[in-house]
This record gives structure tokens, C-alpha cells and sequence, in this order.
């Protein structure tokens, strides 16, 4: 039979509540071939839309999922995430350690439990947050329409 015929198991093929760890901190510089770039924009698309598309060849299908991602990353990720945490003060690599069965288990139930919780934010929060967006935001509206003066097609 040939090999087009043949369905193969796809590493995006995760049950529906699955967390997915994207270790990118052991990537090195160098190039994507058409596979890698395909597989990069899978990825993507589980990331941004929560799909995995499917390639059967002679057409694709795009099947929704339900699995939220954590990137790690020693620079921009190259997955668009919503949130990022920067973390500093390690000057050393860390090993990675290897978690008993309860510790993994453990690590497990906390990240269940973290995604049911109902998360509310007070109005104090959110106009801390919304001063600090505005304070941010007006250099780089400045620098724009400084640009945009110098430069119309902007």
C-alpha cells in the first residue's frame, strides 16, 4: 500500500486539556527546511488559534483543540504567546531535573487546579494597569508620529 494511504500518529494529537511544554532554551542557529517550517506553523496555530491542522496530502483539515502551551525561551519565542514572564538573575543553565512520579503527578493537579480557578481582578488593578499601558504607550505614540511626518506611507 502506499505510503500516502497510510494515517500516522502526529506529536499534536493531544487529549483535550493536555498542557504542552515547549522547551525552546536548547534551540541553536540554523535553518528550516520546508518540513520544520511546516511543523513550525502547526505549532503556531495550536498556540494562537488552538487548531492542529492535518495534512492528508490531498487536502488539509484543521481540527480544534484544547491545549494550552507553555513556551520556554532564553529570547523571543518564535511562537507568538499572550503572556510573558521574564525571569532573571540565573547566570548558570539550570539542569533539568528529573521529577519523581508523585512530584510529576503533583506538578499536574496544581496546573488542573490553576485553570478552573475563577480569576478576578479589582478596579484598583485595573487602573494600575491602565495608567502604566498609557504611560508606556505615549513614547513610542510620539516616536510614530514622528515618523509618520518624516515618512507618510507609515
Amino acid at each position: 500500500m502506499p505510503k500516502s494511504w497510510q494515517l500516522s500518529y502526529s506529536c499534536l494529537q493531544l487529549p483535550s486539556g493536555t498542557r504542552l511544554v515547549l522547551d525552546e532554551t536548547t534551540m541553536k542557529p540554523g535553518q528550516l527546511n520546508d518540513t520544520g517550517c511546516k511543523n513550525l506553523m502547526a505549532i503556531q496555530s495550536l498556540v494562537t488559534r488552538q487548531i492542529v491542522p492535518f495534512d492528508f496530502s490531498f487536502y488539509q483539515v484543521d481540527f480544534p483543540t484544547d491545549v494550552p502551551v507553555i513556551v520556554t525561551s532564553q529570547a523571543k519565542p518564535l511562537v507568538p504567546v499572550d503572556c510573558l514572564y521574564r525571569i532573571e538573575g540565573l547566570h548558570q543553565p539550570v539542569e533539568h531535573a528529573e521529577l519523581s512520579a508523585d512530584e510529576e503527578e503533583a506538578c499536574r493537579l496544581y496546573m488542573t487546579a490553576a485553570r478552573a480557578l475563577e480569576v478576578e481582578i479589582g478596579d484598583d488593578v485595573c487602573n494600575l494597569a491602565e495608567q502604566h499601558f498609557v504611560q508606556v504607550k505615549i513614547p513610542w505614540t510620539a516616536a510614530h508620529q514622528y515618523l509618520k511626518k518624516i515618512h507618510p506611507n507609515i
